[in-house]
């Protein structure tokens, strides 16, 4: 599992996502190398490398990828990741504050909200994946409603 997996960086420009209560981890190495720990294999990236973990499965791939994107300026990745964790996730990268009234949803969802994407086209896909609350934007405050499916 995640506990057992250590990351080395040795003299490197890589990426790390990951948040709590995820079944997903991923890394991009961009320069330099990284070193992973699994429990039962240790692996090295190279420049273009992306490491990703699937908790659930156990079960960790590498690949090339074929275009690096800026590392700082990349696409945010959810794969099977609860909804509220994910409202947190908009929370950091927005600088935004989601006021979740009585909003609880635990279910999993797997998104793709591109780099530079408006905080609105991010809620509306949020609400359009979902489906099971509405929102309201006031400045650097959101403010979310139940609403029965």
């Amino acid at each position: 599992g995640l506990r057992d997996m250590n990351i080395s960086v040795l003299g490197t420009k890589f990426l790390v996502h990951h948040y709590s209560e995820s079944d997903y981890m991923s890394v991009v190495l961009y320069e330099g190398k990284v070193r992973i720990d699994e429990s039962t294999k240790t692996t090295f990236l190279n420049p273009g490398d992306k490491f990703e973990y699937f908790v659930s499965e156990g079960k960790s791939v590498v690949t090339v990828l074929e275009k690096l994107e800026n590392w700082v300026e990349s696409d945010l990745d959810m794969y099977m990741t609860p909804m509220n964790n994910m409202l947190d996730l908009l929370e950091y990268q927005y600088g935004v504050n989601i006021v979740r009234n009585d909003y609880n949803n635990d279910l999993k969802y797997s998104v793709r909200i591109p780099y530079g994407a408006d905080i609105g086209v991010a809620m509306e896909v949020f609400r359009k994946l979902a489906g099971d609350f509405s929102y309201r934007i006031e400045k650097d405050t959101i403010e979310l409603s139940q609403v029965k499916k």
